[in-house]
Formats: C-alpha cells, sequence, structure tokens
C-alpha cells in the first residue's frame, strides 16, 4: 500500500472513529438529561398524577397516593409511550374512557385556582373529548351532570380546544399542536384568578410555552360557586354526550393551585426526558 493510499485509508478510520464517539457521547449525554431530579415544585400542590402505565386491573392508579383511583372503561389499551415502553392508554371511541364518578373524595378545591398537565399523542384520524374539566353534579345525585367545561381535539389531530357550555359565548380557546416530530405533545391548562379584575384567567401551554392565540389568555367569569362543582373530570368523553375520543394519553396531573409560566416551562423539559 502507498504512502498515499495509506493516509487516506487512516483519515478515513479517523472520521469514522470520531463520529461513533460522537454518537456516543450524544447518546450517554440523552441518558443523563433522562435522569434528571424531579424539580421541587412538581409535588407541590399537586393533588392526583395518573402516569396511566397499566390497565392490568381496570383502575387507573393515582401514583401521590392520595387514593384518587378512577374506573377504566374498555379499557383503553396499552401503547408505546414518548419513549417507546408500552406504558401510555389508546382510547379508540365512546366506549373507551376512565371515570371517577365513584371516587367521591377526589374534587378540585377551587375550579378558579387549578392547573391540568398531560402528554398527547394525535394523528390525522384523532378527534374528541380529551378530557371533561368540569361539572355540577355526580350521576348518582340527580342524572346527568351538565357539562361546564371540557378540552377537545379538531381539525384532524392539528389543534387541541377549550370549550365552555353555559358561558358567554365566544368563551373557547385553541392551540394548534406541534406535528413536526412523533405525535406527542405536552399540554397544560392553567386557571388562575385575577384578583383586581375580579375575573377568571385561563391559559394553554404546548410544549412548554403559551399558546400564540389572540385569546390567550382566556378572560371570563369566575365560578360563584365552586362547591358545588363535585364532578371534576374524566379521561376520554363527556358526562353527558358519549363523544369518542380517538388518541393517546399519557402523564396526567391534576394541580389544586395555578402553576407558573416558569414552572409549565420546567415540567415540560423535566417529563420530556424522564423515562
Amino acid at each position: 500500500m502507498s504512502n498515499k493510499a495509506f493516509l487516506s485509508f487512516f483519515a478515513v478510520l479517523s472520521l469514522i472513529a470520531f463520529g461513533s464517539g460522537y454518537w456516543m457521547e450524544s447518546q450517554a449525554l440523552k441518558k443523563v438529561r433522562r435522569v434528571i431530579e424531579e424539580p421541587p415544585f412538581v409535588k407541590e400542590g399537586l393533588l392526583a398524577y395518573y402516569p396511566l402505565d397499566s390497565n392490568v386491573d381496570g383502575n387507573a392508579s393515582d401514583a401521590t397516593g392520595n387514593g384518587y383511583v378512577g374506573e377504566m372503561e374498555g379499557p383503553p389499551k396499552m401503547v408505546e409511550d414518548r419513549f417507546g415502553k408500552k406504558r401510555a392508554l389508546l382510547f379508540e371511541g365512546s366506549f373507551d374512557y376512565v371515570n371517577f364518578d365513584k371516587n367521591k373524595k377526589l374534587r378540585i378545591p377551587d375550579p378558579n385556582q387549578c392547573s391540568v398537565s398531560f402528554w398527547l399523542k394525535t394523528n390525522d384520524s384523532s378527534k374528541g373529548t380529551v378530557m371533561q374539566l368540569f361539572g355540577d353534579v355526580l350521576e348518582e345525585e340527580g342524572g346527568q351532570p351538565p357539562v361546564t367545561g371540557y378540552l377537545g381535539i379538531g381539525n384532524g389531530g392539528k389543534t387541541i380546544f377549550l370549550q365552555w357550555f353555559s358561558r358567554t359565548v365566544g368563551d373557547n380557546l385553541e392551540g394548534e399542536l406541534d406535528a413536526s416530530g412523533d405525535g406527542w405533545n405536552h399540554v397544560v391548562v392553567s386557571f388562575t384568578t385575577e384578583s383586581q379584575e375580579g375575573r377568571l384567567s385561563v391559559v394553554i401551554y404546548l410544549n412548554g410555552q403559551k399558546v400564540p392565540h389572540h385569546s390567550n389568555p382566556m378572560k371570563t367569569s369566575l365560578f360563584e360557586e365552586p362547591i358545588k362543582m363535585k364532578k371534576v373530570f374524566i379521561l376520554g368523553r363527556q358526562s353527558k354526550v358519549a363523544t369518542e375520543f380517538r388518541g393517546v394519553l399519557d402523564d396526567v396531573r391534576i394541580y389544586s393551585r395555578s402553576l407558573s409560566e416558569l414552572e409549565i416551562k420546567n415540567l415540560y423539559e423535566y417529563e420530556k426526558y424522564r423515562e
């Protein structure tokens, strides 16, 4: 082998070695980022946390230890989460949902000060009600409860929207989901009382960022009698209408406080890399 050929061969080997080393280092850094410690604020005011990593016993277990267990109907199927492990729930229609009616302990103390966080995966066939947020009475206390607000999927799985019932016309908020990756989006809806204005401010965040929408935050009237709002939510449908949901949910968190913009951004970064 000539000196020129040897040098060329050596250069190719060096490039391969460099590329392999860079790839191995990048993978190692990813793993390091995924084992970062849980930020202290994550558990502050955390009313319930549903990892949705099993459907074996037909229950959605509450990882906080508070015992706010949901009952799976269907049940939804286990599918891969954003880390490639079968630890997320696939909802395929009106018969797949998680009901909390029978758990009378689960109540958001004040819907004027709360937050909901979850991971959502959609495709072009996704639609329906992701979750009912609020209602007035339990089914066993007087029939079908009126739905006060719910989160839904629209535009062929491309948008998520918050819709009110029995409120001012135009009280709705919409955000465009990020379709550039694997279909997963982190969604947070935060409810805050603005004491000076005496109004309720509702904000949607997608992947740690406030949704760029002309009505975000939405300003609306306060819930005047929150103590009567006994139903918290249902995953996958509404209580009054069997609106089917087609999509995947994971890591649902309910807070009895309003998360700040910085906390929402940090929660997204923490859960994005946590396996």
